[in-house]
């Protein structure tokens, strides 16, 4: 034998050992089970209405440094109620669109003032 020839040999054994085998014949596939369900898409276009109701927090304290002027603190009082209306559209995964709010209230308050601060 030629070394070509045991060349080709050796190819065509590697090849031959390198093809799947199946003992028992084709095998069918099996359905893999689904794990979850697949989710549907969400509409988010439509029309919209809401209500809120805002307070403030925290004090007052107002200084002026270079005056040596100081408040004395206190705490701010009111409320802004808030109805708002609205329309969304949507495209694929972007939304847009538009909405009015309408709110009113006050907000007060009264610090005490000290002697050069008034």
């Amino acid at each position: 034998m030629t070394s070509q020839t045991r060349l080709l040999g050796a190819a065509l054994l590697f090849a031959l050992a390198s093809l799947p085998v199946s003992a028992g014949g084709p095998v069918t596939p099996v359905e893999e089970p689904m794990i979850a369900p697949i989710a549907d898409v969400q509409d988010w276009q439509g029309l919209h209405f809401g209500i809120a109701a805002s307070r403030p927090n925290g004090d007052n304290f107002f200084a002026e440094r270079g005056e040596s002027a100081a408040s004395n603190p206190d705490d701010f009082s009111g409320t802004f109620p808030t109805v708002s209306a609205g329309y969304d559209w949507q495209r694929g995964n972007l939304v847009y669109g538009v909405a009015l709010a309408i709110s009113s209230g006050e907000i007060t308050a009264n610090p005490t003032t000290s002697v050069n601060f008034f």
